[in-house]
């Protein structure tokens, strides 16, 4: 017997079709500011003007976060008005106890997305490339990952960046994923990890 599908559900549903888009976005657009002076050649220019290389990457990736947070966190509000003006008495509201965290938490886990695509870009230093890379790791893992035997995507596939970092803002997940500052703290660590990569590679490779 095929169970009912909850008005729950579809939220959800929605909710993450909504973050997936948007983080393709963002991430693609970190991944272009890093790229973009490469692919022109302006990035001698850049380098030349700041020989220590490495605030150039800092400043990038400090302004595309706070613009990134900004952005999404005015268009997540936005967005879940409308769900709540559409939806009526079965929407969620921020009265919810949960929705001020998935507010919240959907635009940080964004920001993270932005700052890990400009790492990537500076990593790899193509945008094709970085963008491949970006789709294959938040998007292309997961899938893998969940055709595995229950005992190993069950319990490795909670540590995979992006399920990791959509804890914050996944509302009744359950044993699914993990608690939501812990699996957004790992998330982060992937992103710290890849600018890390990244910072090294700047100061190391020529231009």
């Amino acid at each position: 017997m095929v169970k009912p599908v909850t008005q729950g559900q579809v939220i959800r549903s929605e909710w993450i079709k909504r973050v997936n888009l948007a983080e393709l976005t963002v991430g693609s657009l970190g991944v272009l500011v890093a790229t973009g002076e490469y692919a022109t050649g302006l990035i001698r220019a850049t380098f030349a003007a700041v020989p220590r290389r490495l605030p150039v990457l800092v400043a990038k990736a400090a302004v595309l976060a706070a613009v990134t947070f900004t952005v999404c966190l005015m268009a997540v509000l936005i967005a879940v008005a409308g769900g709540q003006a559409l939806l009526g008495p079965h929407g969620i509201s921020l009265g919810h106890p949960e929705a001020v965290r998935a507010v919240f938490g959907a635009t940080l886990y964004l920001t993270v997305v932005a700052v890990l695509g400009i790492g990537l870009g500076f990593l790899i230093r193509s945008t094709a490339g970085g963008i491949a890379t970006l789709i294959a790791v938040l998007f292309v893992l997961p899938v893998i990952v969940s055709v595995l035997p229950a005992s190993v995507s069950s319990g490795f596939g909670r540590y995979l960046p992006s399920t990791a970092g959509r804890a914050l803002f996944t509302m009744n997940a359950g044993d699914a994923m993990l608690s939501p500052w812990a699996g957004f703290v790992i998330f982060l660590l992937y992103a710290v990890i890849v600018l890390a990569a990244a910072a090294l590679a700047v100061r190391r490779r020529d231009a």
